[in-house]
């Protein structure tokens, strides 16, 4: 009986093997930093039920990522970045033990999931470096235990997300940079007293830098550009 299967920087090639999903009692899986192309198996989803870990970063994994995906009620933690998945990003509101989701630098599109208020336990959200649109919805702002947002580089539109950004207390990071919102910046930043970076530039961002940004006394990184 497996509980843990990793390998990382192997020059493993071909698809993820389905054979993996028989697997039933895994509990960490990562094959990061391989060659893997083709498909995430759908069957991941529904048989390897027990996973905490799910890691295939670094590789050349496409398509979509599957809604089966939701099934892995126990999941702890979804590492899929630097691939070429594409298509819109599932529902996750199902995933409510869930701490760190990274599908950074990958072809996502669409729009943000709006049922994310569902993964209570989030403390990492990063879809850095996609093609996902439209703004951030307000379920977003219910993440009481997020300490990094990271969505920048993609095709973000719409109002600067002042509601969602303002109630996240727990925030120590938010990029937010190389989008398309307007707007202004918040004008009280002291709900954000833990934030320690702080990145907005190249937005479309109008109005004044707010000095209640003065009052956050950790922040380390601030990069605004406000026209």
């Amino acid at each position: 009986m497996y509980a843990s299967f990793s390998v990382f920087l192997q020059d493993i090639t071909g698809p993820v093997p389905e054979e993996i999903t028989n697997m039933t009692a895994l509990r960490f899986l990562s094959l990061c930093g391989c060659k893997l192309t083709g498909f995430i198996p759908d069957a991941l989803g529904v048989e390897l039920t027990n996973l905490r870990t799910l890691a295939l970063a670094g590789n050349q994994i496409t398509g979509s990522l599957p809604d089966t995906i939701n099934h892995l009620e126990n999941l702890r933690s979804l590492w899929l970045q630097e691939n070429r998945l594409c298509g819109t990003i599932p529902s996750v509101g199902a995933l409510d033990e869930l701490r760190q989701l990274d599908l950074s630098s990958n072809a996502f599109g669409g729009e943000l999931p709006y049922d994310i208020n569902g993964c209570r336990e989030l403390m990492r959200f990063d879809v850095s470096h996609n093609q996902l649109q439209g703004g951030v919805p307000t379920t977003y702002g219910r993440l009481g235990k997020l300490a990094t947002l990271n969505l920048s580089h993609n095709l973000f539109s719409g109002e600067f997300p002042t509601p969602v950004l303002t109630s996240l207390r727990s925030l120590q990071e938010c990029h937010l940079g190389f989008n398309h919102f307007i707007g202004e910046l918040p004008i009280n930043f002291e709900p954000l007293e833990g934030l320690v970076e702080l990145t907005v530039e190249s937005n479309k961002l109008t109005g004044q830098i707010p000095t209640s940004i003065s009052k956050l006394e950790n922040l380390t990184v601030l990069e605004l550009q406000v026209w």
